[in-house]
């Protein structure tokens, strides 16, 4: 009854569609989003991302990030899970660990996008969402602003562990894939927690 009151629509051009299942994009609309094929290599891990930052995935993320139209996160974790995480040549990661948001800029925003996407990743996946695990103890700058080593200074101390992650393989999700100073400092830090492997997952990555 409600599917016939107000009939499915696209998120970006609101056109019709036949299904409310993600990613509720209609044909042309995610035409429009070039895909990646496969993982990325990054040091010590890969990479999995939908694609570039631009276009449609850019503002789908930005719909989720800055206008919290929450209901996007299923729509990029579908995205997300296409790009290799279902296939039986995937590793198989033991949990997935949002990227953290300092307590004044959770606060201040409301949400944590990371921990939305890696909410919905979980549930397609079927795997354990660890949120306590890692923290980011100290308010940084916005790295975006910043040359290669104040990046690196920015964040020194920035991330911390709260258990062990001895023997675990780790999937990291965030957003978007910038510089990978992010990722990189999250990810040793779950190493030295004891982690096995830790790859990232992203909804978009910058050119």
């Amino acid at each position: 009854m409600l599917e016939l009151l107000f009939p499915p629509q696209c998120l970006l051009c609101q056109q019709s569609l036949p299904q409310t299942e993600p990613p509720q994009l209609c044909p042309s609309c995610l035409q429009q989003i070039s895909c990646y094929e496969g993982p990325l290599p990054i040091p010590g891990g890969v990479l999995y991302t939908v694609g570039e930052y631009r276009g449609n995935l850019a503002k789908l993320i930005g719909r989720l990030k800055y206008s919290k139209e929450l209901s996007v996160a299923k729509t990029l974790a579908t995205l997300m899970t296409q790009q290799g995480l279902t296939s039986q040549q995937c590793v198989p990661y033991d949990c997935i660990v949002p990227v953290p948001l300092h307590r004044r800029d959770l606060a201040r925003r409301g949400f944590n996008q990371a921990q939305l996407l890696a909410n919905e990743v979980a549930r397609t996946l079927e795997l354990r969402r660890e949120h306590r695990g890692l923290a980011k103890q100290k308010k940084t700058a916005h790295q975006t602003t910043l040359s290669r080593k104040e990046r690196q200074r920015n964040l020194t101390g920035a991330f911390v562990t709260r258990r062990s992650f001895w023997g675990e393989s780790c999937l990291l999700v965030d957003d978007v894939y910038t510089t990978g100073t992010t990722t990189a400092d999250c990810r040793q830090m779950l190493r030295r927690a004891g982690a096995l492997r830790v790859d990232v997952l992203t909804a978009a990555r910058t050119a």
